[in-house]
């Protein structure tokens, strides 16, 4: 027991000159957990070391096996809350799986759609083409037309 104190006030000692100097601030949280790991370990130490000191190791095993249960106890509820967090992540990414089934069928839509407009924009291009070609020839027999109305009329006129 002599020892186990002993060991305890050197590491009490290192750990406050320690926290004495600066600490950078990613290295403060990181003390900081390990302090409170110090604590519980040093509440532990404390109560088994009165068990020992007051000789009832039964009275210490079943304090010991309570502190446990209560600790599963806490890590199960912990589980049961993180098992409900994960049941509502997998129903949202469920729902947004659907969503995006969704956007995929709208845009195969939406390029069938280029598709037809791309296939009237052909014909629309051929008809266009077949237009110019018939003003070429309206145009063409028009000029025609003008020069045999210019042909007759000098013939009529002389």
């Amino acid at each position: 027991m002599a020892e186990i104190a002993q060991s305890d006030s050197e590491v009490d000692a290192q750990w406050t000159d320690y926290m004495a100097t600066y600490l950078d601030p990613e290295e403060k949280p990181i003390a900081e957990r390990i302090g409170a790991a110090l604590t519980d370990y040093r509440a532990v130490r404390q109560r088994v070391t009165d068990f020992i000191r007051s000789g009832d190791m039964e009275a210490a095993s079943i304090s010991e096996i309570s502190r446990q249960v209560e600790r599963s106890q806490s890590v199960a509820g912990r589980a049961g809350e993180e098992a409900v967090h994960t049941t509502e992540l997998i129903r949202a990414l469920s729902d947004n799986v659907g969503k995006i089934g969704e956007i995929a069928r709208n845009v195969e839509q939406a390029a069938v759609g280029t598709q037809e407009v791309s296939g009237n924009i052909a014909v629309v291009e051929q008809a266009a083409r077949e237009t110019g070609e018939a003003a070429t020839q309206i145009r063409d027999s028009s000029a025609e037309l003008s020069k045999q109305a210019e042909y007759l009329r000098q013939r009529k006129a002389a």
